[in-house]
């Protein structure tokens, strides 16, 4: 059983909805760990707050592991709360280079350069990340 902080109240309310997201951690402790039956919940002590839905195959995860969730898509934190008092997820999209090259060169509001992190992989791109972030949703 993992924990996270995130909530089907505060970001994944899809789950509600029987909406399945696959999930995997960013990288593992444990180089080679076998996967064991898992099922992630959130913080709440709400009996619905079962973000995996049903069992799912996990390596053993650490406190302070990232867990991506894959696919949330635009629904995740625009209807999300702070039900319980539990704070908004930070969100870390990670999208295509030439996705960034579009959004800061060629539209006719480019975003900032600085807001953007550059890298291969997932795990390199951690390293420059400087907020705290609760889940990775990706937009590929």
């Amino acid at each position: 059983m993992y924990f996270t902080d995130v909530s089907v109240y505060n970001s994944m309310i899809d789950v509600v909805f029987k909406v399945h997201f696959d999930m995997s951690p960013v990288k593992t402790r444990k180089q080679n760990s076998r996967k064991l039956p898992s099922i992630v919940w959130g913080p709440t002590c709400c009996s619905n707050d079962k973000i995996s839905g049903d069992v799912i195959y996990l390596p053993e995860l650490f406190v302070g592991d990232w867990l991506k969730i894959h696919d949330t898509g635009a629904y995740s934190i625009s209807v999300a709360s702070h039900f319980n008092g539990f704070p908004l997820p930070n969100v870390h999209a990670f999208i295509r280079k030439e996705d960034v090259i579009f959004l800061t060169e060629k539209v006719d509001h480019p975003l900032p350069k600085e807001k953007f992190v550059f890298g291969d992989s997932i795990e390199g791109l951690l390293t420059g990340l400087t907020l705290p972030s609760r889940y990775i949703t990706n937009y590929f």
